[in-house]
């Protein structure tokens, strides 16, 4: 996502007024707030709260408030990914949105924003690149895996992230960053009960 180094270069400040904010040891002012959303992609709302407004019920098409131009509603779905094992308890309910910026999630990202959703991480098999209470913008995606990205994995019933590598003809590896975590290995027979959902693009973190 670019990092405090890119957010500096994108709004002018500097890398140490940048750090003061990501500490918590300073509060930037609203014009301020202002440059870090736009260099960011994101909402105000998501830049002061963390997270969009929770909603109280699923939005019809026609109630949904008008966004800012060059933002985009990215589906939270009720469907917490789990970097152990996890079941999904109600994949087809979207319980929130995040507003986030279509360039950034095309030029910075490469996702295409008609196929990216959001999920909430569980457990620590992925810590520290993932942990738990992430939220995982995921692109979905069909085809073969790229080696060594992160995806969403379905097996056997359990909902999972890991790391994927190719181990062979038609087999891969699911792997954790945790060094604790162990290697799970999908050979060609075992495909039916393996299904990639998305690739993981970015990892939003409330701190």
């Amino acid at each position: 996502m670019g990092g405090p180094a890119a957010l500096a270069a994108a709004t002018g400040l500097s890398r140490a007024v940048i750090g003061k904010y990501l500490a918590g040891k300073s509060e930037p002012s609203r014009e301020r707030l202002v440059a870090l959303a736009q260099a960011g992609g994101v909402s105000l709302e998501w830049l002061a709260t963390g997270l969009v407004r929770p909603l109280a019920a699923p939005l019809g098409e026609g109630e949904r408030p008008p966004l800012a131009p060059g933002l985009i509603d990215v589906p939270v779905y009720d469907a917490r990914a789990s970097v152990g094992p996890g079941d999904f308890t109600d994949q087809d309910r979207v319980i929130d949105r995040i507003a986030l910026g279509e360039s950034w999630i095309r030029d910075t990202l490469r996702a295409d924003p008609r196929r990216l959703m959001a999920v909430m991480a569980a457990g620590d098999s992925m810590s520290p690149t993932i942990e738990s209470g992430d939220y995982l913008l995921v692109e979905n995606v069909v085809g073969r895996p790229s080696d060594g990205a992160v995806y969403i994995v379905v097996r056997s019933g359990a909902v999972i992230v890991k790391r994927v590598r190719t181990a062979g003809i038609g087999a891969f590896l699911l792997q954790g960053d945790n060094p604790r975590a162990p290697d799970e290995r999908v050979g060609p027979d075992d495909t039916e009960e393996t299904r990639i959902v998305g690739r993981v693009r970015a990892v939003l973190r409330v701190t």
